[in-house]
């Protein structure tokens, strides 16, 4: 008799989680801004992160922006901008060995999955002086903690993958914090 009205409960319990209302902020017709703290760049970055190792830099800086064109589903669309120093320190003399400046982009699609599991598909690029352009296809699965009713915590994981042929074997593979404001 015990199993049975655990049993029930549960079901009940899971039916009440599934059946509550989407909130507000990810609702049709609301607007997404966000960015995110990545400590492991990743290749499509729209978002911000910093490494320094032995003189050699890397810096991004981005956000991207989204409309939820039915509820829980948001098209998005990022912009973001690269920069990498390589050094070496030879005697005492800094050499800099390479300077580049990177513009990255993407558009892609955001689906919240019971209102908190956020998974998203993007398709991108990044424009580097003299280089020829790089595609990625990337995806990301986070889970989304809102703190108030129009701010969001979203640590997540993110895959990005080259598709063109000068970007053959690129696999990149990062963890990331993201936040969100909802309006």
């Amino acid at each position: 008799m015990k199993r049975i009205l655990l049993t029930v409960l549960t079901c009940l319990g899971l039916q009440s989680l599934y059946a509550q209302e989407t909130p507000a902020a990810i609702s049709k017709g609301k607007w997404m801004i966000e960015t995110n703290l990545s400590p492991i760049g990743g290749l499509s970055t729209s978002g911000f992160s910093f490494l320094s190792n032995n003189g050699s830099k890397s810096l991004s800086a981005g956000g991207e922006a989204g409309y939820f064109i039915q509820d829980n589903l948001a098209v998005k669309a990022g912009l973001g901008f690269m920069s990498y120093k390589t050094k070496i320190n030879i005697g005492g003399q800094e050499i800099e060995l390479d300077s580049q400046t990177s513009f990255a982009y993407k558009l892609g699609m955001k689906y919240y999955i019971i209102s908190a599991l956020p998974i998203q598909v993007d398709i991108g690029g990044v424009k580097s002086s003299g280089v020829e352009n790089i595609f990625i296809f990337g995806g990301q699965l986070g889970y989304a903690f809102f703190i108030k009713d129009n701010i969001a915590i979203e640590p997540a994981v993110r895959y990005d993958r080259g598709l063109n042929d000068n970007a053959q074997g690129i696999k990149t593979f990062s963890a990331r914090v993201g936040f969100s404001l909802h309006f």
